[in-house]
C-alpha cells in the first residue's frame, strides 16, 4: 500500500520518492498505485489536495495521471485540466503537446473535437487549482488567466516585467522541497503556462481542427496507432531535475507580441488549410445535344391506370428513432445539428399534415437543452 502514512517528514518524502521511482517502470504496480491515489483524492477537495499533499501524494498522482493521459475518458480529461495543469508543468510535461496527442490518439479530430475542446478550455480557464501564494492569499489558475489577458491587452512593458517576476515567485516559492522535486527549469515552466493561457484565449472551437491537423503534420507527432507508443507512455522515465538559473530553451517575449504573433500564425494556418482543400475543378467536356425522342403515347383505360398506395405513416416513436440514427450528438447527448433536426420534423409535419410532429422536440430552459416529448 503506497498510502501507508499521510503526513511525511522530509526524510520520509525522500524515501517515498525512491519507492515511487522504483515501481514507475512496472506497469501493473504503477497502475495499482494510480488507482489507489485516484480513489484517495476523489474524497478530498482540490484545495485540500494541493495544500496538504502538493509536494507528496498529489505530485505523484499528477505524474501518474499525465503518464497515462491518452487512456483517460473524456470527462476525466476535462477534470484534469481543471485541477492538475500547474503541477504537470512543474513535472516537465508539455501540456499543449499532451493535449494534441490525446485528441489524435483518441480520434477526436474526426468527430466531436470541437465540443471536447470547448469543455477542456473552459475547465482550465475557470480552474480553482492553487498555483501559489501572493500577498498572503492563494492564487488560482483562473485568477492568473484573467490577469494575463488584461496585461496582454494593455501592452505595458513595465507592467509585464513586474508581472513576470511576480508569476515566477508564485510558481516557485523559496522552499527546499520545490528546489528538490520540481523537475523543470523555472523560466520554462512559467513560459509554458503563459503560452497555454494565450492558446486557449486565441483558439476557439472553429479553429482547433486546424491546430490539430498541423500538429499531425509536424515533427512533434509520430504517426502511431496505439496509445502506448506515444512519448507520454507508461514506461516513461522520470525527467532529469533542472534548477532555476539554468539556460532556458527560448528567449522571453512580450505578451502583447505573443498574442499578435499567435493570432497571425493561426490566420496563416487557416488560410493554408483552405488552399489545400480548394482543388481546381476541371470543367467537363460539352455533351452533344441528343435528338429529342418522340413521346410514346399509351392509351389506358380507367381500369388500367396504376394506383399509388399511400406511404404508411410512421409512429412518433419511429420518427424519433429515425432522427436519432440520422443526426449525430455531442458528448453531452445534444444534437450537433439541431437546425437539421427541426427541418426534418417539418418535413414529417408536411408529409403527414400533422402539426404536432413539429413539437416533438422542445427547448427546456431549466436544463438549457433540447428534449424529446416522447
Amino acid at each position: 500500500m503506497f498510502l501507508d502514512k499521510l503526513e511525511l517528514s522530509n526524510e520520509e518524502i525522500e524515501k517515498k520518492e525512491q519507492e515511487f521511482s522504483d515501481f514507475i517502470s512496472d506497469v501493473s504496480k504503477s497502475e495499482a498505485v494510480f488507482k489507489e491515489l485516484q480513489s484517495f483524492f476523489a474524497d478530498l477537495s482540490l484545495s485540500e489536495s494541493i495544500k496538504k499533499y502538493g509536494m507528496t501524494y498529489w505530485r505523484w498522482y499528477v505524474w501518474l495521471t499525465w503518464d497515462r493521459l491518452n487512456s483517460l475518458k473524456k470527462e476525466e480529461l476535462v477534470s484534469v485540466f481543471g485541477s492538475q495543469v500547474p503541477v504537470a508543468f512543474f513535472l516537465d510535461f508539455d501540456v499543449f503537446k499532451c493535449l494534441m496527442e490525446y485528441f489524435i490518439s483518441n480520434n477526436y479530430f474526426e468527430g466531436d473535437l470541437d465540443f471536447l475542446y470547448v469543455k477542456v478550455k473552459k475547465s482550465f480557464q475557470e480552474s480553482q487549482a492553487i498555483i501559489g501564494v501572493w500577498g498572503g492569499k492563494d492564487v488560482t489558475v483562473a485568477e492568473l488567466v484573467k490577469e494575463i489577458k488584461l496585461i496582454g491587452d494593455r501592452k505595458d512593458s513595465l507592467e509585464q516585467a513586474e508581472f513576470e517576476s511576480k508569476l515566477s515567485q508564485i510558481f516557485f516559492p523559496n522552499n527546499p522541497l520545490v528546489d528538490e522535486y520540481v523537475l523543470v527549469d523555472f523560466d520554462k515552466a512559467v513560459q509554458r503556462f503563459v503560452d497555454l493561457v494565450m492558446f486557449f484565449q486565441i483558439i476557439d472551437e472553429n479553429s482547433i481542427w486546424v491546430v490539430v491537423n498541423n500538429f499531425i503534420n509536424s515533427k512533434n507527432f509520430k504517426n502511431v496507432n496505439s496509445v502506448e507508443e506515444f512519448p507520454v507512455s507508461k514506461k516513461r522515465a522520470l525527467p532529469t531535475t533542472l534548477k532555476s538559473g539554468e539556460p532556458s530553451s527560448s528567449e522571453p517575449q512580450n505578451l502583447a507580441s505573443k498574442f499578435e504573433s499567435m493570432s497571425k500564425n493561426l490566420d496563416l494556418e487557416i488560410e493554408e488549410s483552405k488552399k489545400q482543400e480548394e482543388k481546381p475543378i476541371t470543367p467537363a467536356a460539352p455533351v452533344a445535344k441528343a435528338e429529342p425522342e418522340k413521346p410514346v403515347i399509351v392509351k389506358q383505360t380507367p381500369q388500367e391506370k396504376p394506383v399509388v398506395e399511400p406511404q404508411a405513416r410512421l409512429s412518433t416513436a419511429q420518427i424519433k428513432s429515425q432522427i436519432e440514427s440520422e443526426f449525430k450528438k455531442d458528448i453531452d447527448g445534444n444534437f450537433i445539428n439541431i437546425e437539421g433536426v427541426m427541418r426534418k420534423l417539418e418535413e414529417f409535419t408536411e408529409m403527414y399534415n400533422d402539426p404536432k410532429i413539429a413539437d416533438l422536440i422542445y427547448y427546456d430552459e431549466e436544463d438549457d437543452k433540447f428534449k424529446w416529448k416522447v
